[in-house]
């Protein structure tokens, strides 16, 4: 009986320290027409870069089909960085696959390994083209912005300090005119 007790007291320890061991992904394994319907987005792509900051990792990705859903010709695509939390592990860049996703263009879209996105084979296209047709080309847009890491372009903070700059100009424009018609910006009364 103690010694019971001392197994069930390590493997709650383990759970505490490591709860990736309690929390190990599991799926289930869907057919690719079943992966297709779930799917909000079904398109194929080339990983062309890879980012994480530990808790999600970004792709960036160049999509040349779309079966299902909206895509643009870039997209940046989420998944938890860790495949213990369903994350897609380590894709290939240059590589081609087909991604499942949760979400579609303009927002954001997700893809675990739940949700089926897999390397490019002929036999799961067949399957996803018996579903949805014929694919069609991702829409060439500004929106679809540039392929670069998710940290790399700030736009809100590009836009603050834009406007900082632009206030300092100003304010100094004011004070070179002053200066320059003798004010010297304050007056004394003496």
């Amino acid at each position: 009986m103690r010694r019971l007790l001392v197994v069930l007291l390590l493997a709650a320890g383990m759970v505490l320290v490591n709860p990736s061991v309690a929390l190990a992904c599991s799926c289930v394994r869907l057919s690719a027409e079943q992966l297709t319907k779930e799917a909000d987005t079904v398109a194929v792509g080339t990983v062309q870069w890879t980012s994480t900051n530990g808790i999600d990792r970004t792709y960036g990705v160049s999509f040349d089909q779309v079966y299902k859903g909206i895509a643009g010709l870039r997209e940046k695509i989420l998944t938890p960085s860790q495949e213990s939390a369903c994350g897609l592990g380590e894709l290939a860049t240059n590589e081609q696959y087909i991604f499942f996703l949760d979400g579609k263009h303009p927002g954001q879209m997700r893809a675990t390994s739940c949700t089926g996105t897999t390397k490019l084979d002929v036999a799961t296209l067949d399957a996803v083209e018996s579903v949805t047709g014929s694919p069609v080309e991702p829409f060439s847009s500004f929106d679809s912005g540039p392929a670069v890491p998710a940290d790399s372009v700030d736009p809100v903070r590009a836009v603050g300090i834009g406007a900082i700059v632009l206030a300092a100009l100003f304010g100094a424009a004011v004070l070179i005119r002053q200066r320059r018609r003798g004010g010297g910006g304050r007056q004394y009364l003496g």
